[in-house]
């Protein structure tokens, strides 16, 4: 098994379990996860914080390309980045995921824009 694989693996299934997700605001770990700011494309309304989860549990298992970045907040630290399209003309959907003690911590869940966040370096795997 790949590096990657078994990553998306452990974030396929974290994400798919209400007890071990994890979605807030610090100082030094800024979120902008914003599901009720996106619509979903299979059904048209806005996702709730349990369908954004699922959704993007069932992208992991869907093996939807993943990306591996270094961090600047906190710095160094590894996170994962899927851009998804989307069909209906939306603009493509940005979910940042960290992996942190037995979670999955979401980061990121929005509309995909020019500049996500502060420069990142980033991994193809």
């Amino acid at each position: 098994m790949e590096p990657i694989d078994a990553v998306r693996h452990e974030l396929a299934v974290l994400a798919g379990r209400k007890e071990s997700r994890v979605v807030g605001w610090s100082k030094g770990m800024p979120s902008e996860w914003n599901p009720e700011q996106v619509k979903n494309p299979e059904t048209g309304q806005y996702f709730t914080l349990n369908s954004a989860w699922q959704f993007t549990a069932d992208l992991l298992r869907a093996g939807q390309p993943l990306e591996e970045i270094t961090l600047a907040e906190p710095a160094g630290k590894r996170a994962y980045v899927m851009q998804v399209k989307l069909e209906g003309g939306s603009p493509e959907l940005y979910i940042k995921l960290q992996l942190g003690g037995g979670v999955v911590i979401g980061r990121s869940f929005h509309y995909s824009r020019e500049s996500n966040s502060t420069p990142v370096r980033r991994i193809r795997l």
